[in-house]
Parts: C-alpha cells; sequence; structure tokens
C-alpha cells in the first residue's frame, strides 16, 4: 500500500521495477480495486476489534478514529483518482503528490520561529516569509 500511494515521479515505477510505482493512467487499475477491497478489509477488521474488546481491556487493532481516517483517506484518494482520469484533465495520476509535506514543513518552520506556542497568531506573526498572512489563507474561485 505504500508503494501505491506514494508515487512521485512517471520513472519511478520503471526506475525500482516496481508496477505497483508506476503511474495511474486508467480507471480500471487492478490497484485501485485492491484497494477498494484493502477498505473493506480494514473494516471487517474493526468489526472484529470491537467485537473483541470490553471496557476495561485494551483494543487489539487501531483507534476507531484511526481505521475512520485509514478508510476514509483511502476511499478519497481512490475516487479522486478515478475522477481525475475520467475528466480527461489528467493523463496520469501521482499519488504522492496528494501529500502535505510541504505545508506541514511550512508550518513546522512556524512552530520553531514563534517558540513552539499552540496558537495560531504566534505562528503567522513569527514568520519572515516572501508572502501575507492575507495570501496565505485567500481562496480561490476559480
Amino acid at each position: 500500500m505504500v508503494a501505491i500511494m506514494n508515487i512521485h515521479s512517471m520513472s519511478a515505477g520503471r526506475r525500482f521495477r516496481s508496477e505497483t510505482s508506476l503511474p495511474f493512467t486508467r480507471v480500471d487499475d487492478e490497484r485501485l480495486t485492491w484497494l477498494d477491497q484493502f477498505c473493506l478489509w480494514a473494516s471487517n477488521w474493526s468489526a472484529g476489534c470491537k467485537r473483541l474488546t470490553d471496557k476495561n481491556t485494551k483494543s487489539p487493532g487501531l483507534t476507531t478514529t484511526t481505521f475512520k481516517a485509514l478508510i476514509r483517506t483511502t476511499r478519497g484518494v481512490v475516487q479522486l483518482i478515478r475522477t481525475l482520469l475520467t475528466s480527461g484533465a489528467f493523463e496520469y495520476v501521482l499519488t504522492g503528490k496528494f501529500q502535505s509535506d510541504t505545508i506541514e514543513a511550512r508550518f513546522g518552520c512556524y512552530r520553531n520561529r514563534a517558540g513552539y506556542q499552540p496558537l495560531m497568531n504566534q505562528h503567522l506573526m513569527g514568520h519572515k516569509c516572501t508572502f501575507g498572512t492575507v495570501e496565505l489563507f485567500k481562496c480561490s474561485s476559480q
């Protein structure tokens, strides 16, 4: 699953000789079917873990929140890939580009400059970036 969700370039699959690392180019790609089946498996695992636990014991699986996040994220990525490919606007999809590493690094910088203060206004007050806060939060209607 990691390889499927972490495709960053057109050539990675060929370079690493891994078909799971090739970009998505078809809506009927078997990896999308595998991800759909993975979601069903994770749902069944979550349900099984709930049945095995009582109030006084620790769950043998992931937390409910983690299960939900895993399933929703996976389903969302599958739906997004299919939508992008059927729209005709994209020839291929690189799932590694869906990550938020860049914005997380930016906010990590803000946290460091603000002395690890948890308030958003302190993050923004502490930055010395080339763009203003208005640009950071500007939404486009296009």
